[in-house]
């Protein structure tokens, strides 16, 4: 089995391959799966990545979930390895952070009783298993709200058979892919 590093940097290179007109079809695809998911329409609370690079797109979704009257937070690095969810009202109360990725500006911490967080990832496996990016901030974040319902969204050249995990790496409740 290859090595999360071989692994991630294989599957970066194919993902970071990828056309602007691909992304975008396939992001819109994900997006209305994702839209019909039982679990999205009935949690009030959508902790959400913005998307970075070749990602799948989230900034339509996330005004798409304000418009629906819910509850939005963004992930912010707060420390190594370490992020925090903050409440946003719309995509003008982000700002560039941690690696240029988008984060909110705003401080208003996120910490409901029951949320989904909608996760990215570089690959995932049939089982549920992630690779991100090697800081373990989604792990550790997950580790610490075990009530919170996950859900991850990828491209279908996102998935593997089988992922090498450690101890500490959490398994997704549902990966949507185009």
């Amino acid at each position: 089995m290859e090595r999360k590093r071989e692994l991630r940097s294989r599957i970066l290179k194919i993902r970071d391959g990828l056309s602007v007109e691909y992304i975008d079809v396939k992001s819109s695809l994900i997006a209305d799966k994702l839209k019909r998911n039982k679990s999205f329409i009935e949690e009030d609370n959508i902790l959400i990545y913005v998307n970075y690079g070749s990602e799948v797109v989230t900034e339509n979704l996330i005004t798409y979930c304000i418009s629906e009257c819910k509850t939005v937070a963004c992930p912010r690095v707060i420390g190594d390895g370490q992020m925090q969810f903050y409440k946003i009202n719309s995509l003008d109360d982000l700002e560039k952070g941690y690696r240029g990725i988008l984060e909110p500006k705003i401080t208003e911490v996120c910490e409901p009783d029951s949320a989904l967080v909608i996760i990215p990832g570089v690959a995932f496996d049939k089982k549920g298993y992630r690779i991100g990016y090697g800081k373990g901030f989604y792990d550790r974040y997950l580790n610490e709200h075990e009530n919170y319902k996950t859900i991850a969204l990828a491209y279908s050249c996102q998935i593997v058979d089988e992922l090498p995990k450690e101890e500490h790496d959490i398994k997704m409740m549902q990966i949507i892919t185009d």
